[in-house]
């Protein structure tokens, strides 16, 4: 046996169907905090019965269910499936599969199931025991649990030992035993209670129970007189029933007669309304003549009416035409005069400008010679004062430049010296850079090879998932659809199959008709023989509103059975129409208008019952015209006839305007087994559409995941790091060589420049020397720089007055140049705008000759109008003339059919008259039958006993003996005498003597249940103490493994020296006892369990666990984080048990360890990547190579 897979569906976080498959060995659940991880483990601990809320992390219990985020509604039930592999039928079913189902809805029911079958949980847990499997058993652990086991809450440790042990069932039947037995010493108080009521009891009831022997003899005469007065009053009434049956018989040959009669009336009538339909088609055809030309009349008027109306527009349009040229032909002049004003104006500013520029070059002239002898004198004194100056600076600096000469040329043979000492080491370490740098170079272009592989896989993989994942959503879309569509054609469905179960809409005879077993259940009503096209429903039920009740019998003779049983049940009325009376029926004939539809046309119905609906719709027909203007001339034209819109919001029958809003359940009548029958064909449609849609969705996800599995397997990451850090070497070496090249050529050529410098050193300090001694024999040229500032200074005053002269003039032309451009500008846009006005008078000329044009031929086209509309008036007027003769024929032809017709309503008033005078006959019959009931009623109200009459020896017995009133009064007197003395007897408890023998019965049997029960304490006591002896055996014996098993499992966690043990408190009650958990790691020394770290808690909590599994193999084992405290060293030793286990019992971990990630055969990841929605995404580990348990 072992979990086959889980199956959640809008369970918390869990909007959609989700499976999680659970594999042998280990499988994962993975996933970031709040993606839903511990949402599997409490959908496991629920399915499996947990009814504290408090387990399942929740405030109440509702909140299980899927509450809705911001782009999904929230679920109306939680469901989750467990499947169990049942292949070795450890679980007591005869299934290979064994499913286990719970369902809460949002009302707060909740429902449990086993195979799709629904059961009680009581049923689930006694299917599980003995199985390892519970949802609080060690199966499921948590971190919190941990903890509780350690700190023994709620007395932890015994509740999971004794499950390992097999205990749990026997405190269980001590418990049920004990219950028992205060339950029987509370039995037998009150048995003894009951013993001494009855004894007192006893002796006043024999003493009422001869009195009432003597009593039943004097009323058995009694009743015996009764029932003989009750059968001859029924045998008189009787006679009377029989007078009444030959009444009757002549009654109905008088009907038949009538009926005859009435049929070669109707024949009459049939020949005179052909002769009718003639005249009416002869009518409707000059009808037709005349309306088509009166349409004629009416199309060339309304085509006369558009000639006026365009006539006008034109000559309007032609108007405001000509009225626009000549506005644009005076815009268009007084912009050519605007034009010559601007080029006179623009002549004389150009002449201005051209005097101006005469002056500028002038002042331009005059400002440049004085700007350019100041210059020279600048220049000139510029020159003095640097002479004095170099003077100075030459002799302070031909010193200082001796000095540097000298001091620089020390320092460059130093430098040299230095070069020559680095050269050869850097000529060593270039040789190294160039050999590693070929070998990065053929590891770059070898790993571009296989990355370039990679990235291809990867784009593929990646275009694939984007393919699934398109198809995935547009695959729940469907889904979607399809399960709404599916959801309101089932809602539809079982409507319909209740409004026809119950009957909804029906009187209680009709209900009470169709459910009797007495009369015939192949017998149907009006609505259920109809199938009507959906947009005339509400229009039928109108038309036929007063016979959808009605019942369709093949004769009279099941009509009046029903009559007959509706009487005796006083159940109502019903009506019912009989076929063999309208088998003669002929429909008349149809009405040809396009705005009508005959009723008939519109519903389908059986062969059987055609002339049935044909003889109720018979001249009904609905409108279909959308204009309400030809309503009220329809009406009048066939005022004869029966006539609803097709909406069938009015109604005019039978001279009756009817209409109104419609109600939500009208047109739901008619033909519902029709739409029944329907709508279970498309819900199985849907289902099927739905189950599909699910096959294609799973299968998409499944593709979803080999896809996610295969991008995990590419290398890509590991690749490219390895690019980037060949390529980070390449550079780091290229880097450095060219860095030792520059270096060396720059010290080749800093030695070079060195020497260079040396010997220039050497003849520049022999030329400093000389220099200096020059210079000092030289003396300053001070006095001639003072006269030279002095001119310096005039000559800079006048080139400021030359150049305020300068820049005024060329202000003034800028001016001037601006105020052209603008000018000339204007004169461009007015000539711009005459040229557009000429253009548009020359369009506008155009239309003007083209409206005119139009104009005359409008004209034209009216007068031929006009000549063709007194035609066309000349041609209605010869037609009315020959209509006037065809109605005048048409309505003697009429009067004649209503003539006859009146004759047949005369003879159908004799008819109806005979028949409520066999209706009255029925009902004095019914009236007398009914007295014969009520005679039999009060005589079994009275004895509680039939009134014995034999129906089918009637008549003889009437014969044989005389029933007279003479013989009922006789009977009265001695039935009133018993009366009498049974009324002096006095008082008697009618039911002493039976009571007396129940309560002697019941005094020998309480005597009997006490004797059991007696015995039943004696055995319960017994059961007891053998149970306990069975439990304490067994524990003691489980307690043995399980503390040798935790110590074997602790050092293996820990180091094989460390000390643990199981101690019993109270050895002497070993069921009662505390049991207490030592553990004392190398090391420390800890009092309580406590003062151990979390890590080494977790770790003796996991033996103890373990040593339960040993014992007991739970057949799979959940752990929600159990890992979180431990660290790396200890992990391993964790998975290595882990591991271990896997071989015979199914491990699923929860856990955010990547070491123990690694360690799983199957690994799931929960995402939210919708908020508020968990998905699960599976990965199998086992195409991974496992490490190496340690």
């Amino acid at each position: 046996m072992r979990l086959d897979r889980l199956e959640i569906k809008g369970f918390k976080s869990f909007a959609d169907k989700t499976i999680v498959h659970v594999n042998e060995g280990v499988t994962a659940i993975v996933g970031p905090n709040g993606c839903g991880k511990s949402n599997v483990v409490d959908a496991i601990r629920w399915v499996l019965g947990e009814q504290r809320i408090a387990n399942l992390r929740l405030d109440r219990m509702a909140s299980l269910i899927f509450s809705g985020s911001k782009t999904r509604k929230a679920s109306g039930l939680a469901e989750v499936t467990i499947v169990f592999s049942n292949t070795k039928n450890i679980l007591p079913l005869q299934f290979n599969e064994v499913a286990i189902s719970r369902r809460l809805y949002r009302s707060g029911e909740s429902t449990y199931q086993i195979n799709g079958t629904t059961c009680r949980l009581k049923d689930i847990h006694d299917l599980l025991r003995g199985s390892g499997i519970s949802n609080d058993l060690y199966a499921i652990i948590e971190l919190g649990m941990v903890d509780d086991l350690l700190q023994d809450r709620n007395n932890a440790r015994r509740a999971l030992i004794e499950q390992a042990a097999g205990v749990q069932h026997f405190r269980m039947r001590r418990k049920e035993a004990n219950n028992k037995l205060k339950g029987t010493a509370q039995d037998l108080e009150r048995i003894e209670d009951i013993l001494l009521e009855i004894e007192s009891n006893m002796k006043i009831l024999e003493q009422q129970a001869r009195r009432a022997k003597k009593y039943r003899k004097w009323k058995a005469s009694y009743q015996e007189v009764s029932a003989e007065r009750h059968q001859v009053e029924w045998f008189l009434i009787q006679q009377s029933i029989d007078a009444f049956a030959t009444e009757r018989a002549s009654k109905l040959e008088a009907s038949s007669a009538a009926l005859a009669s009435m049929a070669k009336l109707k024949m009459s009538i049939e020949l005179e309304n052909l002769s009718l339909d003639k005249a009416s088609n002869a009518l409707k055809d000059k009808q037709s003549s005349a309306n088509v030309l009166q349409e004629q009349v009416k199309e060339i008027e309304k085509n006369r009416e558009i000639l006026k109306e365009r006539l006008t527009n034109r000559q309007t349009q032609w108007r405001q035409a000509n009225q626009s040229i000549e506005s644009d032909q005076l815009e268009m002049e007084q912009s050519k005069r605007d034009a010559h004003e601007l080029g006179r104006t623009l002549e004389v500013k150009t002449a201005d400008a051209k005097a101006q520029t005469l002056i500028v070059d002038t002042t331009s002239e005059a400002f440049k010679k004085e700007e350019s002898n100041m210059l020279s004198i600048k220049q000139e004194a510029a020159l003095a004062q640097q002479r004095a100056v170099e003077y100075v600076n030459s002799l302070s600096k031909a010193e200082q430049d001796l000095q540097l000469t000298k001091v620089r040329r020390e320092d460059f043979e130093k430098e040299a010296d230095l070069i020559s000492t680095n050269h050869a080491e850097r000529s060593l370490r270039e040789q190294e850079l160039k050999t590693t740098l070929d070998d990065l170079e053929r590891s770059i272009e070898f790993n571009g090879k296989l990355l370039g592989k990679e990235e291809s896989k990867e784009a593929s993989l990646t275009k694939q998932l984007e393919d699934n994942q398109t198809a995935t959503q547009h695959g729940e879309l469907r889904l979607s659809q399809a399960s709404r569509a599916f959801d309101r054609s089932q809602n539809e469905v079982q409507l319909l199959k209740s409004m026809v179960q119950n009957l909804e809409g029906y009187p209680e005879s009709i209900k009470y008709l169709t459910k009797s077993a007495n009369w015939g259940s192949d017998i149907p009503l009006v609505s259920d023989v109809l199938e009507v096209e959906k947009d005339y429903r509400i229009a039928v039920e109108q038309a036929l509103s007063a016979y959808l009740n009605h019942y369709i019998v093949r004769n009279e003779a099941e009509a009046w059975e029903a009559v007959s049983i509706l009487s005796k049940s006083s159940k109502g009325r019903a009506q019912f129409i009989v076929m063999d009376q309208i088998k003669a029926f002929k429909s008349s004939t149809p009405i040809l208008d396009p705005n009508l539809i005959a009723a008939t046309d519109v519903v389908r119905v059986d062969s059987t019952y055609k002339n049935v609906i044909a003889w109720l719709l018979d001249k009904t027909y609905f409108i279909r015209t959308e204009d309400q203007a030809d309503v009220p001339a329809l009406l009048k034209k066939y005022s004869k006839f029966n006539l609803i819109s097709q909406d069938g919001k009015w109604s005019a029958m039978h001279s009756v305007i009817q209409g109104g809003s419609i109600g939500l359940f009208e047109g739901k009548r008619t033909g519902r087994k029709q739409q029944i029958e329907k709508l279970e064909k498309e819900v199985k449609k849907g289902k099927k559409r739905i189950q599909e849609l699910e096959e294609h969705l799973e299968e998409l996800k499944i593709q979803h995941g080999k896809i996610l599995l295969s991008r995990l397997e590419l290398d890509l990451d590991e690749y490219r790091s390895r690019a980037q850090e060949l390529a980070q070497g390449k550079l780091k070496g290229t880097l450095e060589l060219e860095q030792i090249q520059r270096v060396s050529q720059a010290d080749a050529d800093r030695k070079t420049e060195i020497s260079k410098i040396l010997s220039d050193l050497a003849k520049q300090e022999k030329e400093l020397l000389a220099h200096l001694d020059s210079l000092k024999t030289t003396g300053s040229p001070d006095e001639k720089v003072t006269k030279l500032q002095e001119k310096v200074s005039q000559a800079e005053q006048r080139v400021g007055q030359s150049r305020e002269a300068y820049f005024a003039a060329q202000q003034s032309l800028l001016t001037m140049q601006s105020e052209c451009d603008r000018i000339q500008g204007e004169l461009t846009l007015r000539k711009k705008f005459t040229e557009q006005r000429q253009a548009r008078i020359d369009t506008r000329k155009e239309r003007s000759t083209q409206l005119q044009l139009e104009v005359d031929t409008i004209e034209k086209d009216l007068s031929t109008q006009e000549d063709a509309l007194q035609k066309a008036v000349k041609q209605y007027t010869e037609a009315n003339a020959g209509l006037s003769e065809e109605e005048s024929a048409f309505y003697a032809q009429r009067d004649a059919v209503l003539g006859l017709e009146e004759d047949l309503r005369k003879a159908e008033r004799i008819r109806l008259q005979l028949d409520a005078e066999l209706d009255s006959n029925s009902l004095k019959k019914e009236a007398l039958i009914g007295q014969q009931d009520s005679l039999a009623v009060a005589y079994e109200a009275k004895w509680s006993e039939p009134l014995k009459i034999e129906v089918h020896a009637t008549h003889d017995h009437t014969e044989s003996k005389d029933f007279s009133q003479e013989l009922r009064q006789n009977l009265i007197a001695q039935e009133e005498s018993l009366a009498q003395r049974i009324q002096k007897f006095g008082d008697v408890n009618p039911m002493a003597v039976e009571a007396y023998e129940a309560m002697e019965g019941r005094y020998s049997f309480i005597i009997q249940q006490r004797d059991d029960m007696l015995a039943a304490r004696e055995d319960l006591t017994q059961t007891i103490e053998a149970i306990e002896k069975e439990a304490t055996m067994r524990f003691n014996e489980a307690f043995v493994e399980i503390r040798q098993y935790f110590i074997e499992t602790f050092q293996t966690l820990f180091e094989p020296g460390d000390k643990c043990d199981l101690v019993l408190e109270n050895p002497e009650d070993p069921l009662e006892s505390k049991i207490t958990i030592k553990a004392k790691p190398k090391g420390k020394k800890p009092v309580v369990i406590d003062q151990l770290s979390g890590g080494e808690k977790t770790l003796t909590a996991t033996a103890l666990l373990f040593s339960m599994y040993r014992l007991k193999p739970a057949p799979f084992c959940i752990f929600d984080e159990v890992d979180a405290p431990l660290d790396d060293r200890n992990i391993q030793k964790f998975n290595s048990l882990i591991r271990h286990y896997s071989k015979e019992t199914q491990f699923i971990l929860v856990t955010h360890n990547k070491q123990t990630m690694v360690n799983v055969n199957v690994m799931y990841g929960v995402t939210m990547a919708e908020p508020g929605v968990s998905k699960v995404l599976p990965v199998n580990m086992n195409t991974r190579p496992m490490p190496v348990e340690a």
